[in-house]
């Protein structure tokens, strides 16, 4: 019911699980057994990066609204992960404490980052709560801001996080999402990547299957699109599905590799 443009299959299939909860025990059965048990889907794209700059008004008016992007709701789930609420910020005399309890939500987060990512371990994130500068344009005229950097212990220099290695902030982005929503679900998830390893070279593609294997796919059914050879496991092609656009037939879906 929540799809934008819900094909006639699936308006058919809604209509018909509303008239079995109508049906007074079957509504039950479904409500009390069905339901909690139903997976969870979770859908994650590249686009989906955490922002490295938010004004903190313009994220709660976000929040509020339902029109904070998927890339602010991974932030608003660092923020979960530390037990912090976009309105703190808004009380001068906590900063200092909720800084500290990011840095730690950012650090556990890091520390997870770094068991797969073997590109370069000499990087942390960092938070900071600034005021406006003179002359920002909307919506960076209202704060406090909040900006995440990413520090390299190497070059001693930071950037803004979304001015990192794109695969990084990939990397970081999506288990601060996963993660918290892993912490929350009370159902198992079946995770949606869309292109996931669309910003990585071949190895660091590689890490990102170890990540897939070793921390997702034990607990949650994964499924990814790929355009990369890099992201097909020569050793588990079982799991391959080619998807080509035929036609006079519209999609085909075939496991012949």
């Amino acid at each position: 019911e929540e799809l934008p443009e819900p094909p006639r299959a699936a308006q058919e299939l809604a209509a018909r699980i509303r008239a079995w909860a109508d049906r007074g025990v079957s509504g039950y059965l479904i409500d009390k057994y069905a339901w909690p048990r139903l997976a969870r889907f979770v859908y994650f794209a590249d686009y989906d990066i955490m922002p490295g700059k938010v004004s903190i008004p313009d994220l709660i008016a976000k929040r509020d609204g339902g029109t904070a992007s998927r890339g602010e709701q991974a932030l608003l789930s660092l923020l979960s992960r530390a037990v912090v609420k976009p309105e703190d910020f808004l009380q001068g005399d906590q900063n200092e404490k909720l800084i500290r309890a990011l840095e730690l939500a950012g650090n556990d987060i890091s520390d997870e980052v770094f068991r797969y990512w073997t590109q370069n371990t000499e990087l942390e994130v960092k938070l900071a709560v600034m005021q406006p500068e003179t002359g920002a344009a909307p919506p960076f005229n209202a704060g406090p801001i909040l900006e995440i950097r990413v520090y390299n212990k190497r070059h001693r220099m930071s950037v803004h996080f979304d001015e990192r290695s794109r695969g990084f902030v990939w990397f970081f982005s999506f288990l601060s999402y996963f993660t918290a929503i892993e912490d929350t679900a009370n159902s198992n998830l079946i995770l949606l990547l869309d292109e996931p390893g669309l910003s990585l070279h071949g190895r660091a593609q590689h890490d990102l299957l170890d990540l897939i294997d070793d921390r997702l796919a034990p607990r949650h059914q994964v499924i990814y699109t790929t355009h990369s050879p890099f992201m097909v496991a020569p050793d588990h092609l079982e799991r391959v599905r080619t998807v080509i656009d035929v036609d006079d037939k519209g999609t085909v879906v075939s496991s012949e590799i």
